[in-house]
């Protein structure tokens, strides 16, 4: 987790059972029950005496969704360890990333918990200045509905596309074709992800064997590779990342049956639950996941400054 580790839920953990610490007429105060509401800056909990409290969010000194429930920024904090920028500072409990390379995720905020400065306008001042002088393009991103897009929108950035958080309780099953498996990240693996990414920036290696435990997959066919994947492992979290089989090679369950390898081995190290990050627009990938029983967790967003992808 970030260092401060103050607010961890956001209005996409409406529904599940939260506690909250916050100032109230000078006072602390601690409320548990259930998420029913964000709006106008509060959210809205519904406590078991059948009470509705309301809570401004800038009030918030503690807040987390209640085991064994999975809020939406735990997720993405997790995802930071294996998936992770050569650069990181900490603006409050917002993550500051960037690399020499690589996809957005590992070159943009992570807007979890709450900003260094009372005024989170002047808190994205500082986001945007961090990276106007690494000449990056400022880049935020934050689960949907997110609490700071209207201060988003007031600095001039624009939301520029949405991606869609999955998760699925793994299990065991058959592959009846070979794949390699290896710890090291090879030079070939490497510039067949970057020539089959779709970012505009190279994946770094830095960011590729983040993790405690990382696992490289190919699929090949006289030493060229048609198919990759990759798990990364960190504390009980794993994910999924550069899923991609040859064009030419599609429709044939070749990703289907890399993906169970892939769960297979996170059985293998004790893991029960992987998660994987898609394009909400990425029709033939969502179909895939959803066939394979991948579920929605959450979605977070991306957004630009000042309306460039970077």
């Amino acid at each position: 987790m970030p260092a401060l580790g103050r607010l961890f839920i956001t209005p996409a953990d409406i529904n599940k059972r939260v506690t909250i610490r916050y100032w109230s007429d000078g006072a602390l105060t601690d409320v548990l029950g259930t998420l029913v509401k964000y709006q106008n800056g509060k959210f809205t909990v519904f406590t078991k005496h059948e009470n509705e409290v309301s809570v401004p969010f800038l009030k918030i000194v503690a807040a987390k969704v209640v085991a064994p429930e999975i809020g939406a920024s735990w997720v993405e904090a997790m995802a930071t360890k294996v998936w992770g920028a050569s650069e990181t500072q900490l603006l409050g409990d917002w993550v500051l990333q960037a690399a020499g390379g690589g996809a957005s995720r590992v070159n943009s905020c992570l807007m979890v918990g709450l900003p260094n400065q009372a005024d989170p306008a002047l808190a994205i001042k500082e986001l945007i200045n961090w990276y106007q002088v690494r000449n990056l393009t400022p880049l935020a991103q934050i689960s949907l509905p997110g609490i700071y897009d209207d201060y988003l929108t007031e600095a001039g950035f624009e939301k520029i596309y949405l991606i869609d958080f999955l998760t699925k309780l793994v299990t065991k099953a058959a592959v009846n074709m070979d794949f390699e498996t290896t710890p090291d990240l090879s030079d070939e693996w490497l510039k067949v992800v970057n020539q089959n990414n779709g970012e505009k920036r190279q994946v770094d290696p830095i960011t590729l064997n983040s993790g405690a435990f990382v696992r490289f997959f190919s699929f090949k066919k006289a030493d060229e590779i048609l198919a990759t994947a990759r798990l990364a492992i960190t504390d009980g979290f794993a994910l999924v990342t550069n899923l991609w089989v040859n064009e030419n090679l599609r429709n044939q369950g070749i990703a289907q049956q890399l993906m169970q390898c892939v769960e297979n081995l996170a059985i293998a190290t004790g893991i029960d639950q992987i998660w994987l990050q898609v394009l909400h627009s990425n029709q033939p990938a969502q179909a895939l996941y959803k066939k394979i029983g991948y579920e929605l967790h959450h979605q977070y967003c991306y957004w630009a400054y000042p309306g460039q992808t970077g």
